[in-house]
């Protein structure tokens, strides 16, 4: 596998969080998962992004009535049978398919219905990922995650800013150098993004650029994707 495809790794790291990569495919992962500078941090995101998932999902117990349909459904074609009504082994195995399919759909929508917008990934000339850059679906919030290990001088930070063609610099905000952060964007991001083809980060003080433009050195430049 190359691991320098980011939208492949982060596919394969959502499939194994899921439980849905499987077989061989799994193995190789796994494997990955332990050399891999860039593997770890994107099984990571997936796990940090589905726990919070699961943590807004209220829990719903169904209805007597809906299990006795499902119960009446399932022996009907066993009504003259002399075994009793309770679920028969493949009757347990026809519910476990069902709910497996269930599964499946909402993982469906977490991973692809839910995937960003557009995706932008810092790296080192070495290859090693330092940040991943997402815009959500709708283009109202920009996540920043610090995947690689990041220092920064005392008194500094580390400012994104979006390079709009044909206009100047405008900031999205800090990065971090560690975890990651979420921001809501002003109609004036969202407008600089969406004429964006390269972000850029520079070294400013701590608090970011006083002038509202990059006054330190610009340390990385990077493509700025939509998602297909």
């Amino acid at each position: 596998m190359n691991e320098r495809n980011p939208e492949l790794l982060d596919r394969l790291a959502a499939e194994y969080v899921l439980g849905t990569l499987r077989g061989g495919a799994r193995r190789r992962f796994e494997r990955l998962h332990v050399i891999s500078n860039a593997a770890a941090p994107a099984v990571s995101r997936w796990e940090d992004r589905l726990v919070r998932l699961a943590l807004g999902v209220r829990p719903m117990r169904p209805s007597t009535r809906v299990w006795r349909e499902i119960v009446r459904r399932l022996d009907a074609e066993d009504r003259s049978s002399d075994r009793p009504s309770a679920l028969r082994p493949w009757h347990l195995a026809l519910a476990a398919g069902l709910m497996a399919v269930a599964i499946g759909v909402g993982w469906y929508q977490v991973v692809y219905i839910a995937k960003p917008q557009s995706v932008a990934q810092f790296a080192m000339t070495n290859g090693s990922t330092l940040w991943r850059v997402e815009l959500s679906r709708n283009a109202a919030t920009l996540s920043m995650a610090a995947v690689g290990a990041i220092e920064v001088q005392t008194g500094h930070a580390f400012e994104l800013w979006a390079l709009p063609e044909g206009g100047t610099p405008v900031s999205l905000g800090l990065m971090p150098t560690s975890g990651s952060v979420s921001e809501t964007l002003t109609p004036a991001q969202r407008a600089a993004l969406s004429t964006s083809r390269k972000l850029a980060i520079s070294l400013e003080p701590a608090g970011g650029s006083p002038t509202g433009t990059p006054t330190g050195p610009v340390l990385h430049v990077t493509d700025w994707i939509a998602v297909i």
